[in-house]
């Protein structure tokens, strides 16, 4: 949450969500430089995803975590010490059983596949991915309060960590088009005025 959105939440004495403060898993501890920060409040997965996209910190964009090997997931082990169900940024939507990370950098990386259990990491719960139900296409972590992931429908609500590691674009102002097009307007009529 913004300075300005917190203070505005503030005055007006709104409920603000349950947030810690982004935490780095630092190379000099053996992680990958990334932030990670827990959002308590529950959202289905496509509003997590768009919230998680809108946020910014370090200069790095957000996204819903990926979770890509056994150190990470301790790491975020510890992050989430109330094991709060959370979403992970996957899922089998294009193809059954074919999970793929769909947010961050790994997005379209398959880690995994129910047919021959192929799989780069995983920590799925014994039993999953099941599909129960059928339409359980997406991940959240922390399933029944464990350390494990479990298949879910995109509709149920879930907190979710936003991972922050790819470098946000510098936005330009608005004003700058209409400026480098009134200085290549100024150009051409100096040019043809001399």
């Amino acid at each position: 949450m913004t300075r300005i959105a917190l203070t505005a939440a503030l005055i007006a004495g709104l409920p603000l969500a349950a947030t810690a403060a982004p935490v780095q898993w630092s190379t000099a501890d053996g992680g990958n430089g990334h932030y990670y920060e827990l959002i308590t409040t529950k959202k289905t997965f496509a509003d997590a995803s768009a919230a998680a996209q809108a946020s910014t910190h370090a200069g790095l964009s957000g996204h819903i975590v990926t979770i890509t090997s056994a150190e990470e997931q301790a790491f975020l082990d510890d992050l989430n010490t109330s094991q709060m169900e959370a979403w992970i940024g996957a899922s089998d939507t294009d193809e059954e059983g074919v999970f793929a990370w769909i947010t961050g950098p790994e997005a379209g990386t398959v880690f995994y596949t129910t047919t021959d259990g192929t799989q780069t990491y995983a920590n799925w719960n014994p039993g999953e991915p099941n599909d129960w139900g059928s339409g359980e296409d997406y991940v959240e972590g922390w399933f029944g309060g464990a350390k494990d992931w479990n298949d879910i429908k995109a509709s149920n609500k879930n907190a979710y960590i936003v991972e922050y590691s790819v470098v946000a674009p510098i936005p330009l102002p608005a004003a700058l088009p209409l400026m480098l097009l009134g200085l290549g307007a100024l150009g051409y009529a100096r040019k043809r005025k001399g």
